[in-house]
């Protein structure tokens, strides 16, 4: 049986976060639930202390939870862009939230006569199947720094990714070496209502 569409999972938190931890002593305190899908938060450029000219990021403007797959997908579809129009060593991207909350489901049987075998919404905690990340109205969720002659495959390739989360968002300068490439790369920035 496949996966449920996202839109089948709770949007919003406001309860505790039900996060799988390695505890200091003793067992994990959560069981079962598969790992995340997403394994590196950084790529490109990483041995280099490089002074990058600008640094872009993607917004999201509406509390949610993203899913680990959605988080590798994002980073899959950028890394595959930079790669391709900037090179190996033309970018630094990093992908901020980690998957740490776990997200359950209510397993009901979906076959003919089910209703004599399972027990509906009776006790239903849900078993774990997934992690997800919560991100909060605001946060910046990706970022990458780069040359500023590389900028528009960057803003290309975050501006791909950004349709991939549940919510909107937006493009964001981080970082800019001097207010000439504020001005001329003309994004808002992220304290900008």
């Amino acid at each position: 049986m496949g996966k449920r569409p996202w839109r089948c999972y709770a949007q919003k938190f406001h309860n505790k976060p039900y996060i799988k931890k390695r505890a200091a002593r003793g067992k994990e305190l959560i069981h079962g639930g598969a790992d995340p899908k997403i394994r590196i938060f950084e790529m490109g450029d990483l041995k280099g202390e490089i002074d990058w000219d600008v640094t872009i990021g993607v917004q999201i403007l509406h509390s949610t939870m993203a899913s680990d797959g959605t988080l590798e997908a994002t980073r899959t579809s950028v890394n595959r862009a930079l790669r391709d129009d900037v090179g190996k060593v033309g970018f630094l991207f990093k992908v901020r939230p980690h998957p740490y909350r776990v997200y359950r489901e209510n397993k009901l049987m979906g076959f003919a006569g089910a209703d004599r075998i399972s027990c509906g919404m009776r006790q239903s905690f849900g078993k774990p199947i997934g992690r997800c990340a919560s991100l909060k109205a605001g946060q910046v969720v990706l970022e990458c720094s780069t040359f500023m002659k590389h900028e528009p495959a960057v803003r290309a390739a975050l501006k791909v990714a950004s349709y991939k989360f549940p919510k909107a968002c937006r493009l964001v300068l981080l970082k800019a070496k001097d207010d000439s490439i504020r001005k001329l790369i003309g994004l808002p920035s992220p304290s900008d209502a």
